[in-house]
């Protein structure tokens, strides 16, 4: 007896599972003969996104034919179940503009806008619609959609990794590497939109996030996020590290003053801060964990001169908050002159 979904031709079939992600297609696939036959075209279509999107990195896509910034962000828009399959998420703002340089460079008198199609652009505007509505729409800031339409039509780098982050529903592990003068705080959207997710948080009561806002799943940030010669950036980190998900860090830091932390923020939950190469004398770095973490948790410190040149005496290379809410004479804080984990 033909079963009544066999009725439907293979084509209507074939536009209905596009809808589907990967681990429902699976299941679907198994679910019978007529189904494996129907779904194999889906199938392959989805693994494909699957594998490119476990291997993504924005400075590789980039490369490749010299391709401008934009590029990537636009095919997660087009295709939203490749951002959904996308874990890791590496990027050199630095060099975030090199590739169209170089276009621009290969085709003298050419603007941005020569690289970018309507449609494109238009996919763009779009997705910039929906961040403002959903973030950035304060009626104390009513410049803020045309400053944010200006940065996309430019193609700015901060604007346009806002737009992709919002897109990356299942984003574990962010890399952003920004050692140059500006640091973070060249990422102004993005810097933006960390603050209005702890600002949304703090108005419903510090609620977790909900899984569809961008950082919800995020568990890891890593980078090297100097603000120029002087070390983290962390006026601007801070609202990514106090992300409620966030419970790894690992960047280099080179300041005497260490860290500080806005009184806006709640504590972090993070369980671990690796500073590869960094000079924090010891008070700072108490100071930063009594006002800052929650707790438990393990800040690594791998002594190194300071840029300056003036380098304090080397007093400590690992601190411990040794369970949630311990008071400052409970951290544990040790110098360890092999330096093993």
């Amino acid at each position: 007896m033909v079963g009544l979904y066999e009725i439907l031709p293979t084509e209507l079939w074939a536009a209905i599972l596009t809808f589907l992600p990967l681990p429902d297609l699976e299941a679907f696939n198994q679910t019978s003969k007529y189904s494996h036959k129907v779904a194999q075209k889906c199938l392959k279509t989805q693994r494909d996104l699957f594998r490119e999107a476990s291997t993504f990195k924005i400075d590789g896509f980039c490369e490749r034919g010299c391709t401008p910034w934009h590029a990537p962000v636009v095919q997660v828009l087009r295709e939203p179940f490749f951002g959904s399959y996308i874990r890791e998420l590496d990027i050199d703002v630095m060099n975030a503009d090199k590739t169209l340089a170089v276009c621009l460079g290969m085709n003298p008198g050419s603007t941005r806008r020569d690289f970018v199609s309507d449609s494109d652009m238009s996919l763009l505007l779009r997705a910039a619609e929906t961040c403002f509505a959903d973030w950035f729409d304060i009626p104390q800031h009513p410049d803020y959609r045309e400053r944010l339409f200006n940065s996309v039509n430019a193609l700015e780098v901060s604007a346009l990794l806002t737009l992709l982050v919002c897109n990356l529903p299942n984003l574990r592990v962010l890399t952003l590497s920004t050692g140059y003068s500006g640091g973070m705080a060249e990422l102004t959207w993005l810097s933006a939109l960390a603050q209005r997710i702890h600002l949304r948080g703090n108005a419903r009561g510090n609620a977790p996030l909900l899984g569809h806002e961008p950082f919800s799943r995020l568990e890891h940030l890593k980078g090297d996020s100097f603000e120029g010669f002087y070390g983290l950036d962390s006026k601007c980190i801070a609202p990514f590290i106090a992300l409620p998900s966030v419970k790894w860090f690992e960047t280099p830091q080179n300041h005497h003053r260490g860290f500080d932390w806005p009184c806006w923020l709640p504590r972090s939950n993070l369980r671990e801060i690796v500073l590869d190469e960094s000079s924090i004398p010891e008070e700072a770095i108490r100071a930063f964990a009594a006002k800052a973490l929650k707790g438990p948790c393990v800040i690594r410190q791998a002594w190194t001169a300071r840029r300056d040149g003036d380098t304090p005496h080397a007093t400590w290379n690992r601190l411990e908050i040794p369970y949630e809410g311990a008071p400052a004479k409970d951290h544990i804080v040790e110098l360890r002159v092999d330096r093993d984990p």
